[in-house]
């Protein structure tokens, strides 16, 4: 229909587990509308912290969580998860901007296509097109390599965090 909901799960292994305890677990639902997803509440759980973003397109408010108040919303605005499938789902120019909220702050984000690449992942060699989200080298900066053929599922994602640890998401399976 015109609605979505996305949930992303990840659990941290090997050596990063020493650092990241627990799970990151995300959730965005929203309208899909003619310019793409329109995010209407986002859910993050990080460790033992919980953040969360309710939007008021109407009011172009967002509501964030305590202690961190509501901001004005910029035409566009996505979530920290609903911005993987939007740059990868809808058309888009090769560079450009979104604004990006994590639960405790909006950011004006860059993309860039970076090129294909071929990867070997767990569910076998796939054709890629790279992507970077992101400040130019800051914390939350995203690399993201989309499935070359439609639909472009994200197949690898790489994070840098607020304290500059990196991780890597690999997909496992397409379904």
């Amino acid at each position: 229909g015109d609605h979505y909901s996305l949930v992303g799960v990840a659990r941290a292994t090997g050596l990063l587990a020493l650092f990241y305890s627990g799970l990151l677990s995300q959730t965005s639902t929203g309208r899909i509308t003619p310019e793409g997803l329109q995010p209407e509440s986002y859910w993050l759980l990080r460790g033992k912290r919980t953040y969360t973003a309710v939007f008021d397109w109407p009011r172009a408010t967002v509501r964030l969580g305590t202690p961190y108040g509501a901001l004005t919303l910029q035409p566009g605005t996505q979530d920290f998860l609903s911005v993987v499938y939007q740059v990868a789902l809808f058309p888009r120019p090769a560079t450009g901007t979104v604004v990006v909220v994590n639960g405790k702050r909006a950011r004006e984000y860059h993309y860039q296509e970076l090129g294909r690449e071929t990867l070997r992942l767990p569910l076998g060699e796939v054709e890629t097109l790279r992507l970077r989200i992101g400040q130019g080298g800051q914390a939350e900066d995203l690399e993201l390599w989309l499935r070359a053929e439609p639909p472009q599922l994200p197949v690898k994602m790489t994070l840098v965090d607020e304290k500059g640890r990196t991780g890597v998401l690999l997909a496992e399976a397409i379904e």
